[in-house]
């Protein structure tokens, strides 16, 4: 388990975190919503030890997190960010392989080709693989590295090690048809593999749908951890989102489903005159 333990974060004496206690459990798919500026990004950055907390502490699988990246710790925790520039004309399979970095010595064996491939095949990939990396599409990509993080994270013998997964936005550049596609797949393994997934996401239907703990940040604090039923209520969405919403039973599936009713009445954007627009020179 990752554990948060009342978390700090501070930018010249400004607050961007305060006192957030978060735990990230294997087998279980946690995702982390909010509005812009709630400081999602910097609690991602400090959970994946790219930011050490300027008070509290992380801990994975009951250590705490060392402060520099290692081999070892590569080997147990995975990370796609929001975006992922690679300016190089690389195959498509050599981006994938790079996630078995941390498990090569000398030279790739015939198990990280495999689980190369394997992850490929989980995003619908393959037959990208001799493609350069720079002519794909956006959600291309994005696909591209989510394979690649779970081809750092695949093992093909029985392994007892906890593995974590952390996800910045992972599916802003998809399709509806990719979005639901990859969050299938990132539960199955976070069920299968015993992943600890960690999502940050803003489409809270999606969050709703696929995540067991929903975690809700305002303005730098805590509003609400649980399960998608317990978080994902009318008055806890206005008052972090300013918008007013229902939230019915989903017709097909055992979780909320949210319909915005549009900005609540104290957040409605107010135009004090009528606009008017000349096209004419």
């Amino acid at each position: 388990m990752i554990e948060l333990n009342n978390i700090e974060y501070c930018v010249s004496k400004k607050h961007l975190l305060e006192d957030v206690s978060l735990g990230i459990k294997p087998g279980h798919v946690t995702a982390l919503v909010g509005p812009n500026g709630a400081g999602k990004s910097t609690l991602f950055k400090v959970a994946t030890g790219e930011l050490e907390p300027t008070n509290g502490s992380v801990h994975i699988n009951g250590k705490p997190v060392p402060k520099k990246a290692s081999r070892q710790r590569a080997q147990i925790q995975a990370v796609v960010n929001q975006s992922s520039p690679l300016n190089f004309p690389f195959p498509v399979f050599d981006v994938v392989l790079m996630g078995r970095t941390p498990h090569i010595h000398h030279r790739e064996s015939r198990e990280d080709i495999d689980l190369t491939w394997i992850a490929m095949h989980c995003l619908g990939i393959e037959h990208l693989a001799h493609q350069s990396y720079t002519t794909l599409s956006g959600g291309e990509q994005q696909r591209v590295h989510i394979a690649r993080a779970l081809a750092q994270l695949l093992n093909k013998k029985p392994d007892t090690t906890l593995k974590y997964l952390f996800l910045d936005e992972p599916t802003s550049n998809l399709d509806v048809m990719h979005q639901h596609g990859v969050f299938e797949l990132l539960r199955s393994f976070a069920k299968e593999q015993q992943l600890g997934i960690f999502i940050v996401v803003h489409d809270l239907n999606l969050a709703a749908q696929y995540a067991d703990t929903v975690a809700l940040l305002k303005q730098g604090k805590l509003i609400s951890s649980g399960s998608p039923h317990e978080v994902l209520v009318p008055h806890a969405i206005e008052e972090v989102f300013s918008l007013s919403v229902h939230v019915l039973r989903h017709p097909c599936r055992e979780c909320p489903l949210i319909v915005p009713l549009g900005p609540s009445n104290d957040h409605k954007m107010q135009v004090s005159q009528p606009v008017q627009f000349n096209i004419n020179n």
